[in-house]
């Protein structure tokens, strides 16, 4: 409940499956409408073992879920997460592509190196990078924010060996 709207409920339920042999016990089921008899719900159940139960989220999409799989952009009704996120990429983009055609060379990198103040400011963006990605290592559906760090720091990457080679050719 948000601001006293309810934005959906959590409650066990018992479900019967088509071609299933049992009834499965799903806990901790999310479904946007209150659930009663005759509800119909999507769940995900393991045919080879029913005891293990069901699992029931409206919120997420469980046929990419049974895939093992995940979805760059969430679906929405306006597609607000993939315009954001195509902003976000685009300005890190034009902010960062003048950075790496003027990166230092192997002189001025080398003083800097053994500098306290550099390597703390160089272990944030990988500890942030890490947090982007961690959902993707371990097969999690990532929320928005890791999704942008994500997809920035792989353009940032891509970004850096076109720029390096660009400066390459010059």
């Amino acid at each position: 409940m948000s601001d006293g709207v309810v934005k959906g409920y959590v409650s066990r339920l018992v479900v019967s499956v088509p071609d299933g042999a049992e009834r499965l016990t799903v806990r901790g089921a999310f479904t946007h409408d209150k659930p009663g008899k005759r509800t119909e719900v999507d769940v995900l159940w393991a045919r080879s073992d029913p005891g293990l139960g069901g699992y029931v989220n409206e919120s997420k999409d469980l046929p990419t879920l049974a895939d093992n799989r995940w979805k760059a952009f969430q679906d929405d009704e306006l597609g607000m997460g993939s315009l954001i996120a195509f902003i976000v990429v685009a300005l890190i983009g034009a902010i960062l592509t003048p950075v790496f055609a003027l990166v230092p060379n192997a002189g001025d990198l080398q003083e800097v190196a053994w500098s306290a103040p550099f390597q703390t400011v160089r272990t944030a963006p990988t500890v942030l990078v890490f947090w982007g990605w961690s959902p993707l290592m371990l097969g999690n559906q990532p929320s928005l924010p890791q999704m942008l760090v994500a997809v920035g720091s792989f353009c940032l990457v891509l970004l850096g060996y076109v720029a390096t080679s660009l400066r390459g050719f010059g």
